[in-house]
This record gives C-alpha cells, structure tokens and sequence, in this order.
C-alpha cells in the first residue's frame, strides 16, 4: 500500500519528532521514484522505443475516443495504413542498423505530412496507420497519393551494408497505402480490418500503390 503527502503528515502527528522525520523524508522519495517508474511503464506502454510515435495500444484508444466523439458530431474519419515495401530486403542487405535507420527516417517524413490534429502510429514491424481528423475518403486518397510519391522520390541516406565495404548509401524505398473512410455505427476492429484488406489489394498489385476500401 502507498501513502500520499497528506496520510503521511497525519502519521507523523502519532510518531516522535526525528523519527517521524527520517521517515516521512525516506517515504517521499520512495513515493517520488515510485511515480517515476509509473510514468516510464505508461511512456513505454503508449510510444515506440524506435521511432518515438505512439504504438499500437495508443493507436486503438485514439480510434476509441474517435469513434465515440464522431457518432455525436456526425464528422468524417478516415484512416490510412501504410506498409514498406520489401522491406525485409532492406534488413538482409543492410542489416537490422540499417533497416531501423530507414524505418526512422520514413518516420520523420510521415510525421512532417500529417497536420497537428492527426494521430500517426507504428503498429509493428514496418506497418504504420494514421488516423485522419475531419477528412473524407476523396481527400484521404489525395493525401496518400501525395505521401506515396514523396516517399518514392526521396533519397534515404547513410544506410550501411553489412558486405564487404562500408560506405555510405543512398537507397530508394516505395510503400504501400491501404485508404478508407468509416461508415456509420462501425466499431474499430471491422474499420481496420476493412482498410488492411485495401492495404492487402495494394501490396498485392506489386506495391508502391495507393489503395480504397
């Protein structure tokens, strides 16, 4: 059990002047790291250790508390999945380094595309989501287009390959884009799974695609 500031000045009322200070001083530090450790769990709990953009489990609260607030305001709410191509590929050539290493540089182009009430996220692996506020389908597949291409055109640097030499490269990387827009009364697991099967649509045409519902 853990005692707040307060429950622990009524016990020192009860308990001799020196000790009840070494003790209160000992109980609020223990109380602070304890706080510490809570918010390193929920940090670790909500954000990606490599990229830093929230997770999964943040990505699913975001679609809740959205859901719930647009069946009151009647808003529009799409969604965007995104997937790297080949990626693997990337991680045979250039090793785990450098597959994380493009991993955070895809990260900070997609972070610099959203506008500030847009929730981007890692799901694993190389599959992102983003959540877009007060946007349609039409207007969610314009945006992803425009992603898809400045992804295909930038140059990622300073990839390291694991063969015989050590310098630095310049590699292209394309991703795949699955689009939708959520219909009337339907819950977060039937919309994701709805828009992956778009995503699923755009891997299989041979990637580097934008794909609706």
């Amino acid at each position: 059990m853990f005692f707040d500031s307060e429950v622990l000045m009524s016990i020192a009322e009860f308990v001799p002047c020196a000790a009840c200070s070494e003790m209160f001083k000992k109980a609020e530090e223990r109380l602070l790291q304890l706080e510490c450790e809570c918010d390193a769990l929920r940090n670790d709990a909500y954000f990606d250790h490599l990229t830093g953009v929230p997770g999964r489990r943040a990505l699913y609260n975001e679609m809740n508390r959205c859901i719930n607030k647009g069946s009151k305001s009647k808003r529009p709410l799409s969604l965007v999945l995104i997937d790297l191509d080949n990626f693997k590929s990337t991680n045979t050539t250039f090793g785990h380094l450098g597959g994380d290493l493009l991993l955070k540089q895809f990260t900070e182009i997609v972070t610099d595309s959203c506008r500030s009430g847009d929730f981007f996220a890692r799901l694993g692996g190389d599959e992102f989501a983003i959540i877009l506020h007060d946007m349609d389908e039409k207007n969610a597949l314009q945006y992803a287009e425009r992603l898809r291409v400045e992804i295909e055109k930038t140059l990622f640097l300073d990839l390291l390959p694991i063969a015989r030499n050590q310098e630095k490269r310049r590699v292209h990387a394309t991703a795949s884009f699955g689009v939708g827009e959520r219909m009337q009364d339907e819950g977060v697991d039937a919309f994701l799974h709805r828009v992956d099967i778009a995503l699923f649509n755009a891997k299989s045409a041979g990637g580097n695609h934008v794909m609706q519902v």
